[in-house]
């Protein structure tokens, strides 16, 4: 049995026969080595040596009794609900906030000709243009397993599957999609992936360089240990021993979000897929069920109107976008995360355009895969690749 799956369907075995937790924890592992001996003595001992049994609530591993008592059991209250719900549309509708800030600061300065609110507005435009904010720090780690991180995934009510085990002493490039208007669903995989590829160190993502300018917004990602995207930036952390996600459909799949079928822009991402081969890094195909659910589009969809155009010129997110009554709160849907198996790389300074060509159309073939055999029952939208 070669899928390691984590999820609340074993809590409620667990609730009733509490002493199953430590076996089914126990069995886990023995699926994630598969019980093959020819797997690498480093990946069997990063998984064997997992000193606690993942929780059915918040997906971490940590002390607790045989319920899990670390974290809230059963459903998530009201109040939390409305905690998740305030914070996550202030995540979510930062963009809304920082340009309305701007302008009624822009309009004050204007008409009461405040020289200390004229100093304010230069001093966002300056964060925003010319001062990127410090991304080359690790995770803080106190931060990602916060409260914060288990409350956002139980308001999705978050789900985890793991096809197979990886091998620490790898370097991963991990494709992620679909990006959706948010990409919630990458956001607060950043919480848990050091426990889903336990032994797999300094997993961080990379974001458009305007989003790690902005103001609150940009504190967040550093904090998760987000930098700046690019092929420069990603070969670095490559350099630095760090195993790199990538949203790949990136902007242009924003304004593809539909509630009639899942769309990805993947066939023409083929730099990711070359940097993977330069870095000599095995690329991991990841899916987000549930992602491009969490919001809709003002207008409509449509990935070749004037916002989106706009978008991919200035590197930055124009989109007008609503969730639930209407506001930047996203929608309660359900989040599930699949981990496919690797597609083994061989590392290469100048690959041949085949060699890239041959790999990404490996890569489209998992997805699709990957897309039809792990999709919940709720997800019956045709997947279409363009």
């Amino acid at each position: 049995m070669g899928e390691q799956e984590i999820w609340d369907e074993r809590s409620k075995t667990e609730q009733e026969d509490p002493a199953l937790l430590n076996s089914c924890a126990k069995h886990d592992d023995d699926d994630a080595t598969g019980g093959s001996s020819s797997s690498s003595e480093s990946r069997r001992q990063a998984i064997d040596n997992s000193e606690f049994p993942i929780c059915s609530n918040c997906q971490l591993r940590h002390p607790g009794d045989s319920k899990g008592s670390f974290c809230t059991e059963g459903k998530q209250g009201p109040l939390e609900t409305l905690f998740a719900m305030v914070t996550l549309g202030l995540v979510c509708g930062w963009c809304y906030l920082f340009v309305i800030t701007l302008v009624l600061l822009a309009l004050h300065a204007l008409v009461f000709k405040s020289v200390y609110t004229l100093a304010a507005v230069s001093l966002l435009l300056g964060n925003f243009l010319w001062w990127p904010v410090n991304n080359t720090c690790y995770p803080y780690e106190a931060f990602c397993n916060s409260w914060l991180f288990a409350v956002w995934r139980r308001y999705f009510r978050w789900q985890c599957v793991l096809e197979e085990p990886l091998d620490p002493d790898k370097r991963y490039m991990f494709a992620e999609m679909p990006h959706g208007v948010m990409p919630l669903g990458q956001l607060l995989s950043c919480s848990i992936v050091r426990h889903v590829f336990p032994g797999v160190k300094n997993i961080s993502g990379v974001a458009a360089d305007a989003v790690l300018r902005t103001p609150g917004i940009r504190l967040l990602y550093s904090w998760m240990g987000i930098r700046k995207a690019g092929r420069k930036s990603i070969l670095d952390m490559f350099e630095e021993d760090i195993n790199v996600a990538v949203v790949v459909g990136g902007i242009a799949e924003m304004f593809m979000v539909s509630n009639h079928t899942e769309k990805l822009y993947l066939k023409k991402r083929k730099n990711f897929t070359k940097i993977s081969i330069e870095a000599g890094a095995d690329i991991v195909p990841v899916y987000f069920f549930g992602n491009s659910l969490l919001h809709g589009l003002v207008g409509g969809e449509g990935a070749d109107n004037c916002l989106c155009r706009l978008s991919r010129k200035f590197k930055t997110a124009l989109v007008l976008f609503y969730g639930r009554f209407g506001t930047p709160v996203p929608r309660r849907k359900e989040l599930k995360m699949v981990a496919g198996r690797p597609i083994a790389v061989v590392q290469s300074n100048n690959p041949s355009d085949e060699y890239v060509d041959d790999l990404h159309a490996e890569l489209l073939r998992r997805v699709e895969e990957l897309y039809y055999k792990h999709r919940p029952d709720w997800e019956t939208r045709t997947l279409v690749i363009t």
